[in-house]
């Protein structure tokens, strides 16, 4: 019913029209009908118990528990409890804590059951004959905070409060319960100690003994390890020759190997092949003699073919390591293997929110399914979320300067999965795994990671037990999202592609591809702080964009002198320009024998700095002319001469007569405001070392 649904009416207004509606109907039923005021209130009471019933998905008589938009209240209960002791002096455990379940209604009574089995009470039944009264409270908290609570008292002074929170989405909102009051116990603790009917909650406290001393809190640690998929720069696909080019209509480069037709034999793509063996030996990485290709068998509809094609147990790189800087401090991570494969189709899920929870269809585009794809398996060596996108963000730079892909996060060349476990602080032993997928973007792999350790941490400490499953990241909420448990290597029945042969890269080959690996990002880094007198965080910028850095290098050639300006002009002024213009700084249309014009021309003093990096610095990006050609036709060339600069100088001191008895006091502030006053008549031409000098003598 889309009017109880918040994109169409918010709570608080639904409620207040639901009830003035309600209210006014009555009213005139009952003056049409001349019924008693106790009439009146038992209509309102049924209206709203109707309502609750009927739009909070409570439903008396169901006999299961579903999950999904049918679902009973799932939530957390909490159970509150003490240890017990039998007349025989046997001690019974009895829960506390909370534990994620579900509440149903039944024609036989109220039953709990447990989300999780493991170390968490069993089911819990209640019949009705044991409910001696409910009543249900909390409808006007709806109008303020869309929430509510159903109250049960039970035979022994018990009560059961199931709390209902985000009505505004009912559909998706987790439920939230709580069991509170004396003890609800599990049924094989309540046959072990019985609790007479006839107890209160203050007398069952008072017999029970004190709670044992809490242990000490466990510190945890993260462990956590990064599989990244990076989809490679070549122009046909893995083991066909359908193009590669992002953003063509879906499904339009597609043939009948890559959908897996009867008949067809796929065949190896030579430059994919290549580009995965350059990324091995950049990482330091050990080439595999030989290599197997295997079949992934899965039943997902983005893979045609019913299984995709990928390496298993052998390989074609393993080992290796990555250098990346985090918070000041240079860290390493060892990479586990380095394996190629075929990219699978991409899946669009129609309605709210993009997700298939709540999709109304999906569409399949296997533009994608068949593009070679190499996956990076780092070993679980990170331990904070801040390490993550370090790693990630030197990886790229990596792979940007070997030139096998364009890594760009938003049109899924580059994707990460995380997998995250914690540990006991000093545990050899890893924990529970847990996938995170669906990152976009650097700071989305933070954020999972950093909403991810919290969760396992307080479910850690909370006594519940952890799942190897695989989770989605929510960018909207930053959260994480239950989606399947983990499936194991041995789920995925893997085995030798028959239509593939061993893959045996001859010697001379690597020979080849590793003397044509460029210098290194660290490597070049670190020659840039040496050579040019760089502070770290310029020469990381240059070389983050590899483009960049090649051009930076061309400019201090033309220059043929110190860096440091040069590397000012590309930072500062081009990145600004590129900002405005939505392209990279080399991009901007100042080529590097520009850039070391402009620079040669500022240490001539042809013009001012400030010249320079305005009006002929635009000028040459919009014209593509030589910055000296611009300077002379356009009469911005610099007035050094002392004796046109005099008579502006007199000109302005003779028009601040305030200003300058305030200099000649000895307050040496407004004396720039004079050199600005210069400058504003010359229009930014006058040598500002000369009207200084000129100001000097004449105050």
């Amino acid at each position: 019913m889309n009017l109880f649904r918040r994109r169409i009416w918010g709570d608080r207004g639904t409620w207040i029209a639901v009830l003035v509606a309600t209210v006014a109907v009555v009213d005139a039923w009952i003056m049409r009908h001349n019924a008693p005021w106790r009439t009146y209130v038992l209509i309102i009471w049924v209206v709203i118990v109707a309502w609750l019933l009927g739009y909070t998905e409570l439903r008396i008589g169901r006999k299961q528990i579903r999950r999904g938009r049918d679902a009973m209240f799932l939530g957390l209960a909490a159970f509150v409890g003490e240890e017990r002791v039998d007349p025989t002096g046997e001690r019974t455990r009895v829960w506390s804590g909370t534990a994620a379940g579900a509440l149903a209604f039944e024609p036989e009574g109220i039953k709990w059951v447990p989300k999780f089995g493991d170390d968490e009470p069993g089911e819990i039944s209640l019949q009705w004959s044991d409910v001696y009264s409910w009543r249900i409270g909390g409808v006007l908290p709806f109008l303020g905070r869309a929430s509510g609570y159903l109250l049960f008292t039970l035979y022994g002074g018990r009560e059961l409060v199931f709390a209902i929170y985000g009505v505004r989405n009912w559909r998706r909102t987790v439920r939230e319960a709580a069991i509170v009051g004396p003890t609800l116990l599990a049924p094989e603790a309540a046959a072990a100690a019985p609790v007479e009917a006839t107890d209160t909650a203050a007398e069952h406290f008072a017999a029970a003994p004190p709670p044992p001393a809490a242990a000490p809190e466990v510190e945890y640690e993260a462990v956590i390890g990064l599989e990244c998929h990076v989809e490679l720069a070549t122009e046909s696909k893995m083991f066909c020759g359908c193009t590669t080019t992002f953003g063509t209509a879906p499904n339009t480069q597609v043939c009948a190997v890559c959908t897996g037709q009867p008949g067809t034999l796929p065949v190896p793509n030579r430059k994919a092949i290549e580009h995965t063996l350059r990324i091995g030996m950049a990482l330091g990485g050990t080439i595999a003699p030989t290599s197997l290709f295997h079949r992934k068998n899965y039943f997902y509809p983005d893979m045609p073919k019913n299984y995709q094609i990928s390496q298993y147990d052998v390989p074609m790189v393993t080992g290796g390591s990555l250098e990346y800087d985090v918070n000041g401090e240079t860290r390493r991570c060892r990479v586990h293997r380095v394996h190629l494969e075929e990219d699978t189709g991409k899946t669009r899920h129609g309605g709210e929110g993009g997700r298939i929870a709540d999709s109304e269809h999906s569409l399949i585009d296997y533009n994608r399914a068949g593009i070679p794809l190499v996956e990076i398996v780092s070993e679980a060596d990170l331990r904070s979320p801040d390490e993550a996108p370090a790693y990630l963000a030197e990886l790229r730079t990596l792979l940007l300067t070997l030139g096998v892909s364009d890594v760009r996060l938003e049109e899924g060349s580059l994707r990460c999965d995380a997998n995250i476990s914690i540990r006991p602080k000093g545990q050899e032993e890893f924990g529970v795994k847990v996938e995170v997928k669906n990152m976009n973007s650097l700071r989305s792999v933070q954020r999972a990671l950093a909403f991810e350790i919290e969760r396992q941490t307080e479910e850690a400490k909370g006594g519940r037990t952890l799942i190897q499953e695989t989770r989605h990241f929510d960018e909207s909420s930053g959260r994480t999202i239950g989606g399947r448990t983990k499936e194991f290597s041995a789920d995925y029945r893997y085995f030798p592609d028959p239509d593939l042969v061993p893959l045996s890269p001859p010697q001379g080959w690597l020979d080849d591809i590793r003397a044509s690996i460029p210098e290194l990002p660290t490597a070049r880094r670190r020659r840039f702080v040496r050579e040019h007198e760089l502070r770290d965080e310029d020469a990381r910028t240059l070389v983050d964009d590899p483009k960049l850095a090649d051009a930076f290098e061309d400019a201090v050639r033309a220059y043929a002198g110190a860096g440091k300006p040069i590397a000012r002009w590309y930072n500062e002024d081009l990145a600004q320009l590129g900002n405005d213009k939505g392209v990279a700084p080399q991009d901007v249309g100042v080529t590097p024998a520009h850039v070391a014009e402009l620079q040669r021309l500022v240490d001539e003093q042809k013009v001012t700095i400030s010249l320079a990096k305005g009006d002929v610095l635009k000028r040459v990006a919009e014209t593509g002319q030589d910055p000296r050609s611009v300077v002379e036709s356009s009469g911005l060339t610099q007035i050094a001469d002392e004796g046109e600069l005099g008579a502006v100088v007199d000109e302005v001191i003779a028009a601040n007569p305030d200003v300058v008895e305030r200099i000649r006091g000895g307050n040496e502030g407004p004396k720039g405001f004079l050199v600005g006053e210069v400058m504003k008549r010359t229009r930014g031409k006058a040598n500002a070392q000369v009207v200084q000098k000129l100001l000097g003598e004449r105050l």
